[in-house]
């Protein structure tokens, strides 16, 4: 847990530096999307990040109820697979995520999903995303000490 809570904090730090001009940074909202064929489902990423441009300033928490936040991040538990991150990943992407994140901690690797194309990179690659400019997580610095 405690290398959970590590990896949440120095990605918050890092979403909250490259956007804090572009929109906010939410730790663990509840966002519910709906999938076609199904219901409503209730998603908590561990962080997201909502763009002003799409919500509005300091609205991020109402709207979470109703879009998906710009960039999702998850952090995979220890011993997970991708499988269940896998179809949470293209639920946001459908409800109009731009990015989901996805850390890896025992691979020591970070998923970048965008609509066309995922990058798996590992340790001590940085991982960057077409969608994004500028928004690069230099694993060597994400997983250092853990």
């Amino acid at each position: 847990m405690r290398r959970h809570r590590l990896l949440q904090a120095r990605l918050y730090r890092l979403l909250a530096q490259w956007g804090r001009e572009r929109g906010i940074v939410e730790s663990r909202p509840r966002c519910t999307l709906s999938a076609p064929g199904e219901g409503a489902r209730s998603l908590v990423p561990d962080l997201a990040f909502f763009s002003t441009a799409r919500v509005g300033r300091g609205s991020a928490p109402r709207a979470a109820a109703r879009i998906a936040p710009d960039v999702v991040v998850e952090i995979l538990p220890p011993d997970a697979g991708f499988g269940p991150e896998a179809a949470n990943a293209v639920l946001y992407l459908a409800n109009g995520a731009r990015l989901v994140v996805v850390v890896d901690p025992a691979r020591r690797a970070v998923g970048m999903h965008e609509w066309l194309s995922t990058a798996w990179f590992v340790e001590p690659e940085s991982a960057v995303g077409t969608e994004f400019d500028g928004l690069r997580i230099d694993t060597a610095a994400l997983f250092d000490g853990l």
